[in-house]
């Protein structure tokens, strides 16, 4: 498939110029200028589907000429020959007239005969530009010069080119060969990428796809109708960077979304498989607490009978044991005695323990006869292995 395909219309022939994966391709079709259409679906099948395509035609559909114009804009110097054409061109109604890149020469055509031209091949694709031939031959042929070209049926034609631009362009008859001259270089032979040959004027045509209309070979219709579809086609183009971003902000986003699911997946499925790890992991943290407060419990001065048997002597006479508790880092004694209050400063003055507090408000009661007060407080034995939960 070619994106854009460069077409040289010629008084016999038609030539296509097009790149084909990376490679420069030629095709050459002999055609009939007044029934174009069987010639452009014969092109259509040996090419294929084009993106546009750039006409440039040929010297033989041609009149040249050299105006007196003072120096201006492209666009503006065709506007004032469109207006004053019959002072330039002798040819008979309506025109399209180019005169840019050719130095002071302007060229004109028949503006009916282009338009059913572009309508023929606008069946294959879009018409991107029209330019005129010597143009288009100027923009490939490197070297300043004098140039052999196809011009009408019995004719050829003569360029010269300086500086990219042709200074002079005129029809001799085909064996005219003294009216030729010497040293004019052929752009009749086969042609190549390096060199073009005849189809010059198909190859440099591809540089005028994206050209400024005002270069072009053009009416005041054609002018307006191609800049409506350059502006169209512009548009489009900005709709579609605008739908390419936000198609790619939804896949950057989805691709996102993808990669923190298939993370979460990831993670979920690593805390299933480390569950029975971090609940072996507590579980040993139980235990070490636990082997931590038994080992305490071996060191000189925890042994709960040496404490209580402390406690028996540090307490009142009266007193009565019920429960001794020890959790690793203090002792709770909870009893009963004549005197609550009396607990606390005996336990205090016994030289092995420590931060004596009472844990809880003292009860009276009946024992009997006797009246009683319960107790329950805390402390510590000095010299204890204290192990912190």
């Amino acid at each position: 498939m070619a994106t854009v395909v460069g077409v040289a219309l010629e008084a016999t022939v038609v030539r296509a110029a097009f790149r084909d994966q990376g490679q420069m391709a030629f095709v050459e079709q002999t055609w009939d200028a007044l029934a174009l259409e069987p010639f452009v679906d014969l092109l259509r099948a040996a090419l294929g589907s084009a993106g546009g395509i750039v006409l440039a035609v040929g010297l033989g559909f041609l009149e040249v000429t050299k105006p007196e114009l003072p120096s201006m804009a492209d666009g503006d110097r065709r506007r004032v020959l469109l207006r004053d054409a019959d002072r330039y061109f002798p040819i008979e109604g309506a025109l399209a007239i180019g005169s840019a890149g050719s130095g002071s020469l302007a060229f004109a055509t028949s503006s009916e005969q282009l338009q059913r031209w572009i309508r023929a091949f606008e069946d294959w694709a879009p018409v991107v530009a029209v330019v005129a031939g010597p143009d288009a031959i100027a923009s490939v042929v490197s070297a300043s010069g004098t140039f052999l070209v196809d011009a009408g049926v019995d004719e050829q034609g003569l360029l010269q080119i300086e500086d990219g631009a042709v200074r002079e362009a005129r029809r001799v008859p085909r064996h005219a060969s003294v009216a030729v001259g010497k040293g004019a270089t052929s752009l009749l032979t086969d042609g190549t990428e390096a060199a073009p040959g005849k189809f010059s004027a198909a190859l440099g045509a591809l540089s005028f796809a994206n050209a400024p209309l005002g270069v072009m070979l053009l009416d005041a219709s054609l002018e307006g109708s191609l800049r409506s579809a350059r502006t169209r086609r512009q548009w489009l183009s900005y709709g579609l960077a605008a739908f390419a971003l936000l198609a790619l902000g939804v896949a950057v986003n989805n691709r996102r979304d993808a990669s923190l699911r298939a993370t979460q997946h990831a993670v979920d499925s690593l805390q299933t498989l480390a569950a029975p790890g971090l609940a072996s992991k507590a579980r040993l943290g139980q235990l070490n607490e636990e082997a931590s407060i038994l080992s305490a419990r071996t060191a000189p001065g925890t042994d709960p009978l040496h404490v209580l048997a402390a406690i028996s002597e540090a307490l009142p006479g009266d007193a009565f044991v019920q429960r001794l508790e020890w959790d690793g880092r203090e002792w709770r004694l909870d009893g009963s005695v004549s005197q609550a209050a009396s607990v606390v400063p005996h336990l205090d003055s016994a030289r092995v323990f420590s931060s004596v507090r009472v844990l809880g408000a003292s009860t009276r009661f009946r024992d009997g006869a006797r009246m009683r007060e319960s107790f329950s407080v805390a402390f510590q034995v000095k010299g204890d292995s204290i192990a912190r939960r």
